[in-house]
């Protein structure tokens, strides 16, 4: 296993969980490989998918990394709404000040949600 510092990973490095799998058509193959992956080098080996993405999170506050700016609101929702982790202030987002601390897409997604599983628990 590939080892780096912590001090060598700037805010420009790309983090990523890395599926290397045995059968494309599940990702709980007990034969796939996951692999968490910065700048090429590979820092973890995974057991599990749910244990690789679980992580890939703690990688991104552990080296404070940024979410890529591509797929931030997807990670921030996942982060959020599956993972609970739900910080009083700050964000993983990049850049300049964020009018607000939680993604505008996460608002969007969870009150929808919220909205689906009402309509179904009424009495």
């Amino acid at each position: 296993m590939a080892r780096i510092h912590h001090s060598q990973i700037t805010t420009d490095d790309k983090k990523l969980l890395f599926l290397r799998s045995a059968s494309r058509k599940d990702l709980h193959d007990s034969q796939n490989r996951y692999n968490i992956v910065i700048e090429k080098d590979i820092i973890i080996h995974a057991n599990s998918f749910k244990d690789g993405l679980l992580t890939t999170f703690l990688a991104y506050y552990v080296f404070g990394i940024v979410y890529p700016k591509e797929i931030e609101g997807t990670l921030e929702a996942i982060q959020r709404l599956f993972l609970e982790i739900c910080p009083p202030k700050g964000t993983k987002r990049g850049g300049n000040r964020k009018a607000t601390n939680v993604h505008p897409k996460v608002i969007k997604l969870s009150t929808m949600i919220e909205l689906y599983t009402t309509e179904y628990t009424k009495e």
